[in-house]
């Protein structure tokens, strides 16, 4: 007779079943994400139940293949859940392997069960388009998914979760896997090098969220970056790329548009840091050196250097009240010329969001019209 841990065993039955009710409670089985990718891909995502054993960590396959357990993957586990008991002694009495039913991952599974289901856009750090044959040439241990979404919670920064997507007969992708790992760890390292290492990385678009209820009505949610997240995200998988020789792919009219918004931002970002530095020095009346805020910072405009120049003559001049009073004008002036600078470029920046946000919703339609001719040329093909 096998000794196991029951307590251990009824805990891990426990967490299932909240999973399962919290699955069955939000419609997952009805849910459907439609997730948009920067290297033009789209991936339509079913959770429906045949993912829940992958998800869970429970070997559904195994047990079916004991002559136990008969039906699906929900079916299957109501029956555990419905008798605990039966398994347990299944499994004491030698019919049935505990570590064959289990994943050895199974607690950070269950963990990571709610975060995995709910697919959010913002938290995606990027996604890998994994093609195994690579994994000759890279000489990594080939993996079984087509595509691995890495994602990272804003609450458990120290924590990376991967979801691995398999595409199956009806053109869907099923979540085959659930991991999640602390960041930088040993085991993080070395996925990262196994999914990584010579394969092509982008970063999503857009994520459209269907959920149909029961009486058949559809409900549709659209998420996509706004600016500032959008660069994040390039810059996080320009730093992956590098640290796991993998090759970014994302669409041309995205990196030109990175690039002019990043050099605005960036822009925008030298200003502010230069004016910090000026007032530290206004406030302690102390000289500013302008040289050497140049070698610091690169070109400094004209309205900033007016700035400094007016501060240092108001220090050489303090017995002169009317010299005072003018410089005193002068550094007013230069420091609402800096702010209305700051402004504009936070309107251009405003600005080009605004184009790209258009830019992808043009494109979808554009992909719809493009499908809907798909299916009447096919049927005018069948007719013929």
């Amino acid at each position: 007779m096998n000794r196991i841990d029951s307590n251990k065993y009824l805990d891990i039955l426990d967490k299932i079943e909240n999973c399962l009710d919290w699955y069955f409670d939000n419609d997952m089985p009805n849910t459907r994400y439609k997730l948009f990718l920067s290297n033009n891909d789209k991936l339509e995502i079913d959770f429906g139940e045949r993912a829940l054993s992958h998800l869970l960590g429970v070997n559904i396959n195994y047990l079916r293949s004991t002559g136990h357990y008969i039906g699906g993957s929900s079916s299957i586990l109501d029956d555990i859940l419905k008798n605990p008991k039966l398994l347990l002694s299944r499994i004491k009495d030698g019919y049935i392997k505990e570590e064959q039913v289990f994943s050895k991952h199974i607690d950070k599974k269950l963990a990571n069960f709610k975060n995995i289901c709910i697919l959010n856009v913002f938290n995606i750090e990027f996604i890998v388009k994994y093609e195994s044959e690579k994994s000759y040439i890279t000489g990594e241990e080939k993996l079984e998914g087509d595509y691995y979404i890495v994602t990272k919670d804003k609450l458990n920064k120290d924590k990376i979760s991967i979801i691995g997507l398999k595409l199956n007969k009806n053109g869907l992708y099923q979540p085959m896997t659930n991991m999640q790992f602390e960041e930088y760890s040993d085991e993080y390292r070395k996925f990262f090098n196994q999914v990584l290492k010579g394969q092509t990385i982008t970063i999503a678009q857009t994520l459209i969220k269907n959920v149909i209820d029961d009486y058949g009505n559809l409900s549709q949610n659209k998420y996509f970056y706004d600016t500032s997240q959008k660069i994040g995200k390039i810059k996080n998988i320009k730093r992956y790329a590098e640290e796991y020789k993998a090759i970014i792919n994302v669409s041309e009219d995205c990196i030109f548009y990175i690039d002019k918004v990043q050099n605005l931002y960036d822009e925008k970002n030298k200003t502010i840091e230069i004016i910090k530095e000026i007032t530290d020095k206004i406030s302690s009346n102390c000289v500013i050196d302008a040289v050497k805020l140049d070698s610091k910072y690169g070109d400094i405009p004209n309205y900033l250097l007016n700035l400094i120049g007016s501060h240092n003559d108001s220090l050489s001049k303090k017995d002169s009240d009317k010299n005072n009073n003018e410089s005193y004008t002068e550094l007013i002036t230069s420091l609402k010329t800096a702010k209305a600078d700051i402004e504009k470029k936070d309107i251009l920046i405003k600005k080009l969001d605004d184009n790209n946000k258009e830019l992808i919703d043009r494109n979808q339609i554009l992909e719809e019209e493009n499908n809907v001719l798909k299916d009447k040329v096919e049927k005018i093909r069948a007719i013929i």
